[in-house]
């Protein structure tokens, strides 16, 4: 992969440092419903900057390093440095998978005599921003063979528990509310999320909306 520092040599507005590794995303959780359609798109609300949607209740941003200081892709930056959106968002899921393969560990706790909760830690930083890549998490279920229930409670914070785990849920329904609230200004959601059908769907309303989705699309075949 050519360095940032290489792709960007030819424009002088910003000087990009260090190699393509350090572009990554940054999840926000964000107040709009999207349309169907409008998955990557520039929030004009906030300086027209790229987001790329990862649920209905979150996106994320893109930062770029730069000598001074670090910056938000937006829309004019793009143009200046004659970039497309799909390029920058390309660079970010490689860098995440590139980050995951190198660094994560994962680790677990049994929470009851039938469930296990699971927590990936890379570099506390980036850990929920891997809601950007598929691949991450197509990868983690394959290992658990099993759809996952996923909680981003902060930046830097993200648990999961497989659908079939016993109790897991609930557990990782509670532990999500108690990081949340501690979490200050690092808070991010509260809520559950699930990745099926290559998107992630949320579940804000509590565990028998999350139970008649997974009875409906046949993930589980009694309460939890």
């Amino acid at each position: 992969m050519n360095s940032l520092k290489k792709l960007f040599s030819h424009h002088s507005q910003l000087e990009v440092i260090g190699q393509a590794k350090d572009i990554l995303p940054i999840l926000i959780r964000v107040n709009q419903k999207y349309s169907k359609d409008e998955t990557v798109f520039f929030n004009a609300a906030y300086g027209h900057r790229l987001q790329k949607r990862i649920a209905d209740d979150l996106a994320c941003i893109f930062v770029l390093p730069a000598a001074e200081g670090p910056v938000v892709v937006d829309q004019k930056f793009l143009a200046d440095q004659q970039l497309d959106a799909a390029t920058v968002i390309g660079y970010a899921e490689q860098n995440l998978i590139h980050l995951f393969n190198s660094q994560a560990q994962t680790f677990q706790k049994k929470a009851d005599h039938s469930s296990t909760l699971y927590t990936l830690v890379l570099n506390r930083r980036n850990e929920a921003s891997t809601l950007l890549s598929a691949t991450i998490w197509q990868q983690i279920s394959h290992q658990l063979n099993d759809h996952l229930f996923v909680t981003v409670p902060s930046n830097h914070e993200i648990h999961y528990s497989a659908v079939k785990s016993g109790n897991g849920l609930l557990h990782l329904m509670n532990q999500a509310r108690q990081a949340y609230n501690a979490a200050g200004a690092q808070k991010l959601s509260p809520s559950v999320y699930l990745f099926y059908n290559s998107r992630w769907q949320v579940f804000e309303k509590g565990i028998e909306e999350i139970f008649e989705f997974c009875m409906e699309h046949k993930l589980i075949t009694g309460f939890l």
